[in-house]
């Protein structure tokens, strides 16, 4: 909790605007383990996952950085989750074969090739600055993804 109150706060005193991925938490960490019918696969891995997801505190991460961030004036956008990497950041086009492996990311239009982590934040980051501009208007960050 220390150390999320500590990055929380000097994140929120130094910047304005947060984008981060709208991500589903709660469904992230749910149980794997089925039913009697219907058993889980892999219930072990999943169960791994699903520790390390809560011990890190994503949630309460998020929590903290929008509350303090409001009380220093400024806000968080979140972004729909939803294509950031299987879209290219460079070209703007999407392509399920662009994302090649779980870190490999090479458009197959033009050829950029990085992190798929990094492009999905690429993605993210140019959403949420267009979801802020346009926030007048109404557009949701969904909107922003596809005209980023």
């Amino acid at each position: 909790m220390d150390y999320l109150h500590k990055n929380s706060s000097q994140i929120s005193k130094h910047h304005a605007l947060v984008v981060l991925e709208n991500l589903k938490i709660r469904n992230m960490s749910k149980s794997a383990s089925g039913t009697v019918e219907a058993p889980g696969a892999n219930v072990k891995a999943k169960s791994g996952l699903n520790k390390s997801i809560q011990d890190q505190g994503w949630y309460e991460f998020r929590r903290q950085l929008t509350y303090k961030l409001e009380w220093n004036g400024g806000r968080v956008i979140l972004i729909s989750p939803q294509y950031t990497s299987q879209r290219c950041s460079s070209c703007k086009r999407y392509n399920v074969a662009n994302r090649y492996s779980q870190s490999g990311f090479k458009c197959v239009e033009c050829g950029f090739t990085t992190n798929a982590d990094h492009n999905a934040a690429l993605n993210i980051l140019a959403a949420g600055i267009i979801a802020d501009r346009d926030s007048t208007v109404g557009h949701t960050g969904r909107e922003a993804l596809e005209t980023a």
